[in-house]
């Protein structure tokens, strides 16, 4: 007993083995295939063709610890995660959304950074452009020349039952009778009636009495409908909450985490490959809405678009970004410990805030 004793002290007072270093990269001879696309702040490329960023940064960091030779490929979104897939390329560096989708066919490195899916607008000041293209909309044209063509038609009719019974206020010269009877028409529907024209003929007042109960409804309803395409709060880029989406016309980055989003919500959206043209779509008032990565808009926003679009605070879906890697890389767990390292650096507040200032 007193010798099983002397064991047991002899364990608890012997030091703790110290943690293994972490692992290196498995040998590799080749340069790695990385995929690059131009998403600043993360992926910056300048005039000269030279890269930088914050992903750019962390991605030279880790490639310098780990000894890593490697060369940059430029591709589009879909062509980041293609690449993965068929094994083209080895990593992708960009602001690439961790999603469950993605996740099923690609690796993802621990989460270097925390954002989430926003949404850019026009500020009130600059509405009139959403308001001009509206005004000469496809719905707004259609709504205004089928009440202006009932007006006519209403008129023609009643000047048809009028020209002969009342020659004086509609001529039976088709050039003058129309005109007069498009004017009363008009007047009547909106019931502004001048009573400078009146129908005499029983044929012309029971047309006339028809048409002052129908331009009740009708005027409701072509108000509710240049309301509903002209109001002026909509215009104001108040955009909290997905229903607000669905009432305006919306653009998203083809294949990327806000396409997976309004699909998912079944908003109705049109694509555009990056986040720069999406948002010079909505500078020029041809979308009312942009979803997407709120840093690379807010980085856009300021950088390229000189402050004429907002993004705004609401975020719709938090989302982290990663490394991808080919599926069963073999340079995950390497990677991932010096990943962790430099994001728990001070120098690491450092980098966010050189590209994105207080943003961060």
């Amino acid at each position: 007993m007193h010798g099983m004793a002397a064991v047991l002290m002899a364990l608890l007072v012997s030091p703790l083995p110290s943690p293994s270093p972490p692992a290196p990269p498995p040998p590799t001879n080749a340069k790695l295939a990385v995929g690059i696309i131009h998403a600043p702040p993360f992926t910056i490329r300048g005039q000269d063709g030279a890269w930088t960023g914050i992903s750019i940064d962390l991605w030279r960091g880790i490639a310098q610890d780990l000894s890593l030779d490697y060369e940059l490929h430029e591709r589009d979104l879909p062509g980041l995660l293609s690449g993965l897939q068929d094994g083209s390329l080895d990593v992708a560096v960009a602001a690439l959304t961790i999603t469950g989708e993605r996740e099923r066919v690609i690796d993802f490195t621990h989460p270097f950074y925390t954002s989430g899916l926003g949404v850019a607008t026009l500020p009130g000041s600059h509405a009139w452009r959403v308001l001009a293209n509206r005004v000469f909309s496809r719905a707004f044209a259609q709504t205004f020349f089928g009440l202006a063509l009932l007006i006519f038609v209403v008129g023609a009719v009643v000047w048809l039952g009028e020209r002969k019974a009342n020659p004086e206020e509609f001529p039976p010269d088709p050039k003058r009778g129309l005109g007069a009877a498009f004017w009363w028409s008009a007047g009547t529907v909106t019931s502004v009636g001048y009573g400078d024209l009146a129908p005499r003929s029983l044929f012309g007042r029971v047309v006339a009495a028809i048409w002052m109960l129908v331009g009740l409804v009708l005027v409701s309803i072509f108000t509710a409908t240049a309301s509903s395409i002209l109001t002026a709060e909509r215009l104001e880029s108040r955009v909290e909450s997905v229903d607000d989406l669905r009432r305006l016309r919306v653009a998203t980055v083809a294949a990327s985490s806000g396409e997976e989003f309004l699909r998912a919500e079944r908003v109705r959206f049109a694509t555009s490959p990056r986040s720069l043209p999406a948002l010079q779509a909505l500078q020029a008032g041809k979308v009312e809405a942009v979803v997407a990565d709120v840093p690379i808009m807010r980085y856009l926003a300021a950088n390229e678009l000189s402050g004429e679009v907002e993004v705004g605070r609401t975020i719709f879906r938090a989302e982290s970004y990663g490394l991808g890697l080919r599926q069963g890389s073999t340079l995950r767990e390497a990677i991932n410990q010096r990943l962790l390292q430099r994001v728990g650096a001070p120098a690491w507040r450092d980098t966010l805030y050189r590209y994105m200032g207080a943003d961060f």
